[in-house]
């Protein structure tokens, strides 16, 4: 007898053996729902909060077996592939049973605690020897606290010792919401969105920007749980790479104590993901604005100190 679903996550992918998501060898977890709307999300798949259609058209045999399996009358074959009708698609998986050579699949699975740690448990002895461990992304893992907590508490509680644990997040959502799972992370990496009050519900998806607030509770506590926190910040050409952009955030996060951010370098490979999902995400138009000796500058004046994300250079993140 399956868990209740409210005793459940949500995942949408686990990433074995991956270098560059914290220090070691680590599996990354990627949780799905998340509380922004970046126009430049490099995991649209993550977004919403229930599983969903995917759609890989490539795959396609057409064969047409989805089309009769379907309720909704929301598939159809054109061009000798699937084609969605989205408005009309309730994601109800009948079709992804039907598909044999998964041209459609869903993307989203539901797990229990026990379940995620035994999977992620698995590579413990590539942690021990790498310093590795378990980085929480998505997403946006904090919106998942109760089902977070008793993962966490099994990954601590690992017959192996306990295992290093490193969350992503974007604190888009109340304190109380982050403050019983600081006790049982090694490590937060915080993405702070470069914003204006003008623009954050076109970049953001939200009015009102509680990351603020969120990171400042979360540098006091860190003082108290000896808890390794990095502030990062993507530079997205056109958007977010403005001189105004860079002076807001570099005078928020001196306002904040920080003593320093790591700059992530843009990508566009998650474009490719949009004509897969039902999602109004658009490409977006980019030019590069800002030189590093000018990012660094900005900072610098507000007396934060702006360095490329671990195992980037400054070439590479204003490429």
């Amino acid at each position: 007898m399956s868990a209740p679903v409210k005793e459940q996550g949500l995942v949408f992918s686990v990433q074995r053996f991956c270098m560059h998501d914290g220090p070691g060898i680590r599996t990354v977890v990627f949780f799905k729902g998340c509380s922004l709307r970046c126009a430049w999300c490099q995991n649209p798949e993550g977004l919403l909060a229930r599983p969903e259609l995917a759609v890989y058209a490539e795959r396609c045999i057409g064969c047409g077996d989805c089309v009769a399996r379907c309720p909704s009358d929301a598939l159809s074959i054109q061009g000798g592939a699937v084609q969605v009708d989205w408005a009309a698609c309730t994601h109800c998986g009948d079709c992804v049973e039907a598909c044999e050579t998964r041209a459609l699949t869903t993307t989203g699975e539901r797990v229990t605690a026990p379940a995620l740690a035994e999977r992620c448990l698995r590579d413990a002895p590539y942690y021990e020897e790498s310093g590795g461990g378990v980085t929480l992304s998505g997403g946006e893992p904090v919106l998942h606290p109760p089902f977070l907590e008793r993962f966490l508490r099994e990954l601590r509680s690992s017959a192996s010792g306990p295992v290093h644990v490193l969350l992503e997040t974007a604190g888009q959502y109340p304190w109380s919401m982050l403050e019983p799972l600081v006790p049982l992370v090694d490590a937060v990496y915080f993405d702070w969105k470069p914003s204006l009050p003008g623009d954050r519900e076109r970049l953001l998806g939200v009015r009102r920007y509680l990351a603020p607030e969120t990171l400042r509770r979360l540098l006091l506590a860190a003082g108290l749980e000896d808890l390794l926190v990095k502030v990062r910040i993507p530079l997205v050409p056109g958007l977010t790479d403005s001189p105004a952009h860079l002076e807001a955030a570099a005078s928020q996060l001196s306002a904040l104590g920080v003593p320093e951010v790591q700059i992530l370098s843009y990508h566009g490979l998650w474009e490719a993901k949009l004509r897969r999902l039902d999602t109004t995400m658009q490409p977006l138009q980019m030019a590069g604005r800002l030189t590093w000796e000018t990012v660094q500058r900005v900072f610098q004046q507000h007396g934060v100190t702006a360095t490329p994300a671990d195992s980037q250079s400054a070439q590479e993140v204003l490429t």
